[in-house]
């Protein structure tokens, strides 16, 4: 999971910094996710972005280049350095585990929305991941002692479905996005991890100043 979050991360990280796209520092706000909506094991993270980043000066906030459409960094990049980062680090964590053989033409998705802007709509969007568990009690419709029958939206036609499993193979699919102790799901990085406080105030303060007097315009990330 450690690999995952900084994989993701270092990825976004070495793109924006590169001239060609933005040239600065970014921060992101990274949340992990490990089920389906049929509580499979699929650990992913959600990352949230600010739509820019920080210049060597400490004081110039850069926005993407314009461009047909503007964007912080193209998909198929990163989806490029994100995997070769992610079994570096994975190789290095579990140096006693064989990794699946994946062929180098496979392509790696990565999935990238536009930024969200207003503060409530950010936090509702941690909430999401956050204070909700892998399953709600009112999905589940019924239940006895050898079965547990639960509905679902299936992600390739939007319908809600039926799922009912034995009660073993429901317990094990649940508890296995259980947490364990100790564990954060919810992680800041760069800009905004806790040790950049005092730059994200000041670079908040420009912003705020600069929004004012209207001579920056924040690009949508897409």
């Amino acid at each position: 999971i450690n690999a995952l979050f900084q994989a993701a991360f270092e990825s976004l990280a070495t793109l924006c910094s590169d001239p060609q796209w933005l040239g600065g520092r970014i921060g992101a706000l990274a949340v992990l996710h490990t089920w389906t909506r049929t509580l499979e094991w699929h650990p992913h993270v959600h990352m949230l972005v600010p739509a820019g980043a920080l210049a060597a000066d400490g004081r110039t906030w850069l926005t993407p280049k314009r461009r047909r459409k503007p964007f912080l960094i193209p998909v198929r990049a990163l989806a490029k350095h994100f995997r070769g980062r992610f079994l570096n680090l994975a190789r290095r964590a579990l140096p006693h585990v064989p990794l699946p053989q994946i062929p180098w033409g496979k392509r790696w998705v990565v999935f990238i929305k536009p930024a969200v802007r207003e503060p409530q709509r950010v936090l509702q969007y941690l909430g999401r991941y956050v204070h909700r568990t892998a399953l709600t009690d009112k999905a589940i419709v019924h239940c006895d002692d050898n079965t547990v029958s639960f509905t679902y939206r299936d992600s390739r036609d939007q319908q809600r479905k039926r799922m009912t499993l034995p009660a073993r193979e429901f317990v094990r699919r649940f508890l296995q996005h259980v947490p364990p102790k100790g564990l954060h799901r919810v992680r800041a990085f760069g800009l905004l991890h806790p040790a950049h406080r005092t730059t994200l105030k000041r670079l908040q303060l420009l912003l705020t100043a600069a929004r004012s007097t209207g001579t920056t315009e924040p690009a949508e990330a897409d």
